[in-house]
């Protein structure tokens, strides 16, 4: 297998795992903490399909299995360090607005992209251990007390904005690891994690983010 290939087949099977990630966030769409945490876990593995792009050089001369091997290294180094991820792509990418891979903002909740990757961050523990303390709690709504008390809360979590941050996310990489890599990331590939009932739901809020000319 040439280098190059090798490169490719990695970092599109990586992204199309974090694009299906997204897409069972999307079908499920359960109350709580499970579509943010399957957002999440998509989310990571995007950012890592740059990555590991951008890092091909460490496994590209090296046997399929090891090359695997060293890709999972990689991986795990990484963690679920999102705000790290993102700011490692960002030093890389050559775009005239740098910020413009986390465009984002919601006049409700005065946010931007810091406290959703902090949301993101804390969704992937909040659904999966108890935990002392949960994110909406940092933003009480003021108007809305009893006693001197909040007991509403705005959450970065449950918001929409949440899932189109990270479908304008994924199809910025799409687009930088084309520039960059000429990884190509196709509406056949696109297709290949979408299917059923849910299919073009998903397509109809994804695909406005994405470029995908051929289906090769």
């Amino acid at each position: 297998m040439t280098k190059p290939l090798i490169r490719e087949r990695i970092v599109i099977s990586w992204f199309l795992s974090g694009l299906e990630d997204f897409f069972y966030a999307f079908k499920i769409h359960s109350p709580w903490r499970y579509e943010p945490f399957l957002c999440s876990i998509g989310f990571e593995k995007i950012s890592k399909a740059y990555i590991l792009a951008l890092n091909a050089a460490k496994y590209e001369n090296l046997k399929w299995h090891d090359a695997k091997e060293m890709v999972n290294c990689l991986a795990k180094k990484r963690g679920h360090h999102l705000k790290k991820m993102v700011k490692e792509i960002k030093n890389h990418v050559n775009d005239p607005d740098p910020e413009s891979i986390l465009n984002n903002s919601s006049a409700k909740l005065k946010d931007n992209h810091k406290t959703t990757l902090e949301a993101m961050e804390a969704a992937y523990l909040e659904c999966r251990y108890p935990v002392p303390s949960y994110f909406h709690e940092k933003f009480p709504v003021a108007s809305i007390l009893v006693n001197g008390h909040p007991v509403v809360y705005d959450d970065p979590i449950g918001s929409t904005n949440f899932v189109n941050f990270c479908a304008s996310f994924a199809g910025k990489i799409s687009k930088y690891l084309k520039k960059n890599f000429d990884i190509s990331i196709s509406r056949k590939r696109f297709d290949s994690v979408v299917n059923g009932n849910a299919s073009d739901g998903f397509c109809n809020r994804y695909l406005q983010y994405f470029t995908l000319n051929d289906s090769t």
